[in-house]
């Protein structure tokens, strides 16, 4: 007898985020390195990571003191901008799931609202990054993102009508 087997890659539902060892303002990303995590959303268990690094110690030590660099492992391994290490972090290990380490598709990411992210996950053919023969994920909005992102503002005005009372309106989000 022959038998034949298909193997299907299973779709996952994952969380991914980026933080950055510079804290950001929110409009200004500028720090030197940054880590992206994807976590399963049902075990809660790490299934990639990343860590980018924009400098060296070693080679900026070289280039400072005008010598030449010593043979090293550099930790150099981004040239882009830092805003843009979330959206390419997300395609590398997107790519790398389904291509290299396991027989996984990222089916659904829950993150932030972020739509250079979401352009980047896309088909070549629809303007995005993300080769024809994988997935392209859909996305959920991580609800906690929504409440930091909304807070801020709400608090703000609270704030400012507190100072007068004859202003003072009940705010409805509050």
């Amino acid at each position: 007898k022959t038998y034949l087997v298909l193997f299907k890659k299973v779709g996952l539902v994952v969380s991914y985020n980026t933080g950055w060892q510079k804290r950001s303002t929110g409009k200004v990303y500028d720090s030197l390195s940054g880590h992206a995590y994807i976590i399963g959303a049902l075990t809660g268990k790490t299934i990639g990571y990343m860590v980018k690094s924009k400098t060296c110690s070693k080679c900026k030590t070289a280039n400072r003191l005008g010598i030449d660099v010593a043979d090293h492992e550099c930790q150099i391994n981004w040239d882009g901008s830092s805003g843009a290490m979330e959206a390419g972090v997300a395609l590398e290990l997107c790519i790398d799931l389904h291509d290299y380490k396991y027989e996984i598709y990222l089916e659904f990411i829950v993150s932030d609202d972020d739509s250079t992210m979401r352009s980047h996950l896309r088909h070549e053919s629809d303007g995005g990054k993300l080769p024809a023969h994988i997935p392209p994920p859909r996305f959920l909005a991580d609800p906690s993102h929504g409440i930091k992102m909304m807070a801020k503002p709400i608090f703000k005005m609270a704030k400012i009508e507190s100072k007068n009372p004859e202003k003072s309106k009940k705010l409805d989000a509050l």
